[in-house]
């Protein structure tokens, strides 16, 4: 299945879609909800927009599932079990090689029920649906299989981003590579380095939510329905661990680029000059502290300040010349 266009200024409108046997048997309006009735095999999903609380206060009423006492304030990322029903909200990331926070999703989740806040654009809704309806056989499953194709939805630009990420940092070290970097490029590292690392902190928010749902036993999601979620949890791990290699990389990109290019070779000729210079000394020292016959200069008187005249002549045009060429 492609991948679904997430983007847009619009808010999903509420609705109620019954599914019965895995088709979607007909669409309502949310003040047309208590005339839901939902027989066996059959199971609504309510669809709302995240600041939508009195439809979601409607949905509680008529589900009968608890909502916490202060709507107005974000929820965290996590999962909370109250057995009958279940309550999932993940910080939802729209695609792209940016840590986006465009809303967080939400889902409340029974046997015969899922009444989801989606952040995105209201074409969001109608694509989801298309998306979902090649799939009967997997829909009859009931609303856990939604929840699971609804956070497949959500987690599904995260590995895209990643490889974006990669990209990006690859062609940071290619032109560290060519040439020296300049300000501006050491910038983009920076900026790099924080968009990967706040990225990657969304997605270890997300993660325990998607592990409780995969690993653990749920009243609300059937035993074969676990893998699918297990699927997504591969997804994060992945991506997380992707993101980790990628931030190790720029790491060590930038301690090698914390001093300029140039700096680096200026410093590299100097010890090298000094190098030389050094070795010289340690040449001639060490040929002339062994004593044995015939070593020129030891019998004469002034041999040992000859010896030092020569060293010292010798060491001084070696820095001559390395001055000259602006080594020293």
């Amino acid at each position: 299945m492609g991948a679904l266009d997430l983007t847009g200024t619009g808010s999903p409108e509420a609705s109620v879609r019954i599914y019965r046997d895995g088709h979607c048997d007909g669409v309502v309006g949310l003040s047309d909800l208590d005339s839901v009735r939902l027989d066996d095999g059959m199971f609504a999903w309510v669809t709302l927009a995240t600041d939508d609380v009195d439809g979601l206060a409607r949905a509680a009423r008529h589900f009968g599932f608890a909502l916490p006492r202060d709507m107005s304030r974000s929820q965290a990322p996590g999962l909370v079990d109250a057995g009958h029903s279940l309550a999932i909200t993940l910080q939802a990331i729209a695609p792209g090689a940016e840590a986006r926070r465009d809303g967080a999703f939400t889902a409340h989740v029974g046997r015969n029920y899922i009444v989801s806040r989606l952040p995105w654009d209201a074409r969001l809704v109608e694509s989801l649906a298309a998306r979902f309806a090649p799939s009967p056989a997997l829909l009859a499953h009931g609303a856990d299989y939604l929840l699971y194709a609804l956070v497949d939805v959500m987690t599904e630009p995260c590995l895209p981003a990643i490889l974006a990420f990669e990209e990006r940092a690859g062609a940071l070290e290619g032109c560290g590579v060519a040439a020296s970097v300049d300000r501006q490029a050491l910038q983009a590292l920076l900026d790099l380095q924080r968009a990967l690392a706040d990225y990657r902190r969304i997605l270890r928010l997300d993660r325990p939510a998607i592990e409780a749902l995969a690993l653990k036993t749920r009243p609300v999601i059937d035993r074969e329905v676990r893998p699918y979620f297990r699927d997504v949890l591969d997804r994060l791990r992945r991506a997380d661990a992707l993101a980790a290699t990628i931030q190790e990389s720029l790491a060590t990109f930038g301690k090698l680029e914390a001093v300029p290019a140039a700096d680096t070779g200026r410093t590299v000729r100097t010890l090298t000059a000094w190098a030389l210079m050094l070795a010289l000394l340690t040449c001639f020292t060490a040929l002339y502290s062994m004593y044995f016959p015939g070593i020129p200069g030891i019998p004469w008187r002034w041999g040992y300040v000859a010896f030092l005249t020569i060293v010292g002549g010798l060491c001084g045009a070696v820095y001559w010349r390395f001055h000259r060429h602006r080594w020293l």
